[in-house]
């Protein structure tokens, strides 16, 4: 008859010291109890994403660049491929670039992480540095691509996930503040020759 795991487990110790007693030996580790504990250890080694960013920013405070990217890099890999621009996972980012030795130092350790990037050029652009801002998005755009190629007919990418058609839209438009038109007639007919379907009536 099927018992709670609760009584189960209170079950449990008395079990193991009758075994110890009767047969002088404790009872082998339940497969159930061994995988519960290795979850565990693993979580307790890996870190929880709030642990891992207060510890990267204590070493930020002290100059530990390496050790802070290190925190930091470990944060990145708990989050989503992509987010909104607004989005709290993006302010972390926004973080990491606007202090010029950790970007660098992260950077060290993930050069191609295009959420890094962008957040990166979201800054510069926000201090009205169009040309460098240009460059990364630019530069975002294409480590974008090589992950997640446009293929004809594709409709643009709607919810948290960043991809290659909305970072154009950024892109677009900084440009546009840049002055330059040729960049953006480019832009603009690369993404026409690649016959993105819009599904925003707004970008029609």
């Amino acid at each position: 008859m099927p018992i709670s795991c609760f009584d189960w487990l209170e079950a449990l110790p008395y079990f193991n010291q009758a075994k110890l007693e009767i047969h002088g030996s404790p009872a082998v580790a339940h497969p159930r109890l061994v995988a519960i504990h290795d979850r565990a250890q693993n979580a307790i080694t890996a870190g929880d994403t709030f642990s891992l960013m207060e510890a990267g920013r204590a070493h930020t405070t002290r100059g530990q660049w390496k050790d802070a990217a290190a925190s930091f890099s470990k944060v990145l890999d708990q989050l989503p491929p992509g987010f909104r621009a607004s989005s709290q996972e993006m302010f972390f980012c926004a973080e990491i670039a606007s202090q010029p030795d950790l970007f660098k130092a992260i950077l060290e350790i993930r050069p191609d992480d295009s959420r890094v990037w962008f957040a990166h050029g979201r800054i510069l652009a926000s201090k009205q540095q169009w040309q460098n801002s240009c460059e990364i998005l630019h530069k975002t755009r294409r480590l974008l691509l090589k992950a997640e190629p446009i293929r004809p007919n594709q409709p643009m990418q709607e919810g948290p996930q960043r991809s290659p058609t909305s970072i154009s839209h950024e892109l677009a438009a900084v440009l546009l503040l840049a002055g330059d038109k040729a960049g953006y007639n480019e832009l603009r007919t690369s993404l026409l020759q690649s016959e993105l379907v819009f599904t925003d009536s707004h970008c029609r």
